[in-house]
């Protein structure tokens, strides 16, 4: 076997870890394991004759101005687009502009007497409570009423967890549920402007090569041979800080970064607790199944995404690459990535094609060049009763041991892409003050 000796050794070459790397590699030794083919992880990109599809939707929010100021050092303001986002929700056969719960007027009167007064009743109740939700259910029924509830965020959010809402928690939601006020949903229903826009209003893309521009970017700043692509991470020692690599390398390291996966990193060291062994078995995730779609013609409605509630219809939300940015696709052509509702089962092909014509984003199947089928493994964690504790303590055992555990997957949380690229920053801060 072939030893090195690595100050940082960082495991996953997504947006996290590749912000790490960058940050310290100009006066560490640094070494960056990533068991596929390219960078990114889920924020690569992928091209086909002409056509660049992302692993669906990936677009760039930016709060933090520390990380925007990195982000543009990376590519330069000229090589971004910034996009005002242009959404819509799809609930009982009707579209809704995007806030749902700030645009009732476009939905039949009786629906909206009814919303309304729910909603207020469910805000009274729930101004008289201490308790906070134990579920997302409960969080939803007590948030907006048993109306909206019923109409969209139950049945929107059972397509894409796959589940029902009381088996997850409610503590994982934050900024990514716009929460308005009583004034701003009856302004809404009312028709007028209720300025609620929620997190994602606005954000950059690359001009050229997708989303995946930006990891490539990330790799271009780290010498040649830093990044070790096709090398997973193959078994670890955190107690003698020694790391074997699946190409047979031992990496003797001084701070390990890790991105991947909690169960896999656990499963990756032989001598873990069976507390914590026990409570990474208990993380669970869910996989996605998409297609991306190649159109001869653009697409036939003008949003960027459609989040899409009805029960009858098989994917719970279509987005269209080159609405958001023409050049995805070549030109006078479309592209979309359909987000299936069926993990598991055949594709149920026609039906998801009926799907799109229903909506109207496309005309007929005659529309469709080409489409490819998709998988996501562990495209979410799940937030259910035993997520917190669980993460919590297997978190705190890599710490212990020097090990810190970063990004979507090694918090294993949600987040954004910013969020992936701040996290991987701050890990380099604590290596720097000796905290990692």
């Amino acid at each position: 076997m072939t030893e090195q000796r690595v100050d940082v050794l960082v495991v996953g070459a997504g947006l996290c870890g590749l912000s790490a790397a960058v940050a310290l590699a100009d006066r560490l030794r640094v070494v960056v394991l990533e068991a596929g083919d390219r960078v990114g992880g889920k924020a690569a990109s992928r091209s086909r004759d002409g056509w660049v599809f992302d692993c669906t939707g990936h677009w760039l929010h930016l709060r933090s101005e520390r990380v925007r100021r990195f982000v543009l050092e990376l590519l330069p303001p000229e090589a971004w687009v910034e996009i005002e986002r242009r959404a819509a929700v799809r609930v009982a056969g009707t579209d809704v502009p995007y806030p749902f719960q700030t645009h009732l007027g476009a939905l039949p009167k009786e629906t909206v007497r009814d919303a309304l007064r729910d909603f207020v009743e469910a805000r009274i109740d729930d101004a008289t409570r201490s308790d906070p939700p134990r579920t997302f259910a409960e969080f939803v029924e007590r948030r907006f009423g048993s109306t909206m509830a019923a109409l969209f965020f139950v049945p929107y959010n059972e397509k894409l967890w796959g589940m029902p809402l009381s088996e997850l928690s409610a503590e994982w939601m934050g900024r990514f549920l716009p929460d308005p006020t009583v004034e701003q949903v009856v302004s809404g229903a009312l028709g007028l402007d209720a300025h609620l826009a929620g997190y994602n209003a606005r954000f950059l893309y690359p001009k050229t090569g997708g989303i995946g521009a930006l990891a490539e970017a990330l790799a271009a700043r780290l010498a040649p041979g830093v990044v070790r692509l096709r090398t997973a991470l193959r078994a670890l020692d955190p107690s003698g800080r020694r790391a074997v690599a699946s190409d047979g390398t031992v990496y003797r390291y001084q701070r390990l970064i890790s991105t991947m996966p909690l169960p896999d990193l656990v499963a990756a060291c032989d001598h873990v607790p069976p507390q914590v062994r026990a409570e990474a078995s208990k993380l669970r995730a869910v996989d996605w199944r998409y297609l991306d779609v190649a159109l001869r013609v653009p697409p036939r409605r003008p949003e960027h995404w459609i989040y899409v509630a009805d029960r009858d219809v098989p994917f719970f939300r279509v987005g269209s690459y080159s609405n958001a940015h023409p050049p995805l696709a070549p030109p006078g052509k479309g592209s979309l990535y359909v987000e299936l509702s069926d993990r598991e089962g055949p594709l149920a092909e026609e039906e998801v094609f009926d799907g799109l014509v229903e909506i109207g984003v496309i005309a007929s199947r005659e529309d469709v060049a080409f489409f490819e089928e998709r998988r996501i493994p562990r495209a979410y964690v799940v937030f259910d009763a035993a997520w917190n504790r669980a993460r919590s303590i297997v978190r705190d055992h890599f710490a212990r041991a020097g090990v810190e555990t970063r990004g979507r997957y090694g918090r294993w949380t949600y987040n954004s892409m910013e969020d992936c690229i701040a996290d991987g920053l701050d890990a380099a801060r604590g290596v720097d003050d000796g905290d990692a």
